[in-house]
């Protein structure tokens, strides 16, 4: 089965990443490539929408996980939401993501990123009223 890679921009500084179908040994090259030209300098946050992903092998796993490190180094966060009981359970499994925010939906991590934001904006706020 193919895989199929929906990026839906949410704002300058975050975009959604849409999987469906299998990522494996097959297709991981794929996503990385399209990982690659999202993952810009400017970039704070990326979500990984896993709702119609079937299946992940070993590979697919690894590329999460350098994907998700790389991202890390700038200071950005990498998300998981919609989890299938499958994919999770992989996940589990490996114990691959213990400090990767996963959330149940979109809702639910639009307001970690709202929040995070806010966090940001009153920090920078506070600096300037003491400076």
């Amino acid at each position: 089965m193919a895989l199929i890679i929906d990026v839906e921009k949410r704002n300058e500084a975050i975009s959604v990443v849409k999987l469906q179908g299998q990522l494996d040994n097959n297709t991981y090259r794929q996503f990385e490539t399209k990982m690659a030209s999202v993952m810009t300098p400017h970039m704070k946050g990326i979500i990984l929408d896993l709702a119609k992903l079937d299946y992940i092998s070993s590979a697919g796993l690894r590329i999460i996980l350098t994907i998700q490190k790389n991202f890390g180094k700038n200071n950005a966060v990498f998300t998981l939401i919609n989890l299938q009981p499958q994919i999770k359970k992989v996940f589990d499994i490996a114990n691959a993501l213990p400090d990767t925010p996963i959330f149940t939906s979109m809702e639910e991590a639009d307001a970690y990123f709202d929040a995070m934001q806010k966090k940001v904006m009153d920090e920078q706020k506070e600096k300037e009223g003491s400076a």
